[in-house]
């Protein structure tokens, strides 16, 4: 069964998850810490991903406390690495 969705939900799904951990994916490329590549990348993965209700789920639940990654994510050792490595 597939489970592509649009490139365009894929990307604001990915953008939408690195802000609720503290990141800017365009401060990171220009720190030279994410390419466009490898978000094209993260992007293609999430089209391929099953998951994409439950991340926007994730996404809506309001927490006061730090978000943790859900183990779900395609792009989940990618955005740790962004949430810890890029200031």
């Amino acid at each position: 069964m597939s489970h592509n969705i649009s490139a365009k939900r894929s990307a604001a799904l990915f953008d939408n998850v690195a802000r609720r951990i503290g990141k800017d994916l365009q401060e990171a490329a220009i720190l030279g810490k994410f390419s466009f590549d490898e978000k094209a990348g993260s992007v293609r993965s999430c089209m391929k991903c099953a998951a994409s209700n439950a991340c926007a789920d994730w996404l809506n639940c309001e927490t006061t406390t730090v978000p943790v990654l859900p183990k779900l994510c395609h792009n989940h050792h990618l955005l740790n690495y962004l949430k810890t490595d890029v200031s």
